[in-house]
């Protein structure tokens, strides 16, 4: 997992230094994004939403005297404005709450809030290893991945390490959650891939799923859950059991369920994959490496890369 991680920084210096002028299917536009001054080339991390339809995108624009920076941008309808004083050891993650509401991964065990007006970080003293994910239920629940077979809480006041047995030999880089439970994808060595599940009473349960290393994980509730792995399909989880099904010959970095018919993969050579409710089926939309991809509240998907590309108009039932 830390080799996929390595990896994926590769990629996306790659994609800095290739043509920019990628072919774009014509159902789709470019949404241009208000950038940090004197920043150029940027390069769309993560998207994510709020039920209440405020989206986030968290993403890297390159300063010629500074280098790599990163930047937020949030939207409630078709316009993104700058986040102003966006913190420089901001990660790769970003849990949204609300327009006025955001919570961000960052490095060296740190975490940033965001409320509207001002930026409050809070620093897990002693603790040097980057967070890569994470979920914000609310300012006194938030829950980080942190690679290695652990995961970190932080109750608003003071951050936890939980190492559970569940968790050995994995390499934690994704989470997801209801209100009330913690869903963690497990990849141990020479094992089957599994999930592991942070109940409400505060005790992890194991749950196996089979061959192929899952990799990402989103739900719209908790009997609508989907983990993929990068190439090898995934599995659905119901509200009582978890299920195979094929997708596409991906790799796919990015995955995003808004209803029980309506998932979304986004990967490599611009390719979009889309669940209806009964199967997966892949188009591709562009030339360039998707990393990201969201659903608004009017239907019409967000897909970053080294652009946001938008749909025009949403697709039909």
């Amino acid at each position: 997992m830390i080799r996929n991680s390595i990896r994926n920084a590769l990629l996306r210096v790659a994609d800095r230094l290739s043509p920019r002028d990628v072919p774009l299917d014509s159902a789709w536009e470019v949404v241009a994004l208000p950038l940090p001054p004197d920043t150029s080339k940027p390069y769309i991390d993560v998207i994510r939403g709020t039920p209440t339809g405020d989206v986030w995108v968290l993403g890297t624009a390159y300063s010629r005297s500074i280098g790599e920076l990163r930047f937020a941008c949030r939207s409630q309808g078709d316009g993104f404005e700058l986040v102003a004083n966006t913190p420089a050891g901001i990660g790769v993650s970003v849990s949204p709450i609300g327009h006025t509401d955001a919570w961000f991964a960052g490095r060296n065990g740190t975490i940033a809030h965001y409320d509207g007006t001002q930026w409050t970080r809070h620093v897990f003293e002693r603790f040097y290893f980057d967070f890569v994910d994470i979920l914000a239920r609310d300012g006194s629940d938030i829950w980080l991945a942190a690679a290695g077979s652990r995961v970190v809480h932080f109750d608003g006041r003071r951050f936890r390490v939980d190492e559970p047995d569940v968790l050995a030999g994995s390499s934690t880089h994704v989470l997801w959650g209801t209100g009330t439970e913690l869903l963690v994808p497990v990849n141990a060595e020479a094992q089957p891939t599994s999930v592991a599940r942070l109940g409400a009473s505060g005790t992890w349960s194991h749950e196996p799923l089979g061959a192929g290393g899952a990799t990402l994980i989103h739900g719209s509730g908790a009997s609508d859950i989907w983990i993929l792995s990068r190439r090898e399909g995934g599995w659905h989880f119901d509200g009582e059991a978890w299920t195979r099904h094929a997708t596409g010959p991906g790799p796919f970095w990015s995955l995003h369920v808004a209803a029980p018919d309506h998932a979304y993969a986004a990967g490599d050579a611009g390719a979009l994959a889309r669940w209806d409710g009964t199967r997966w089926s892949t188009s591709s939309i562009t030339t360039d490496r998707l990393v990201s991809v969201y659903r608004q509240r009017d239907g019409r998907l967000l897909a970053g890369g080294s652009q946001l590309y938008r749909e025009r108009t949403p697709p039909r039932p």
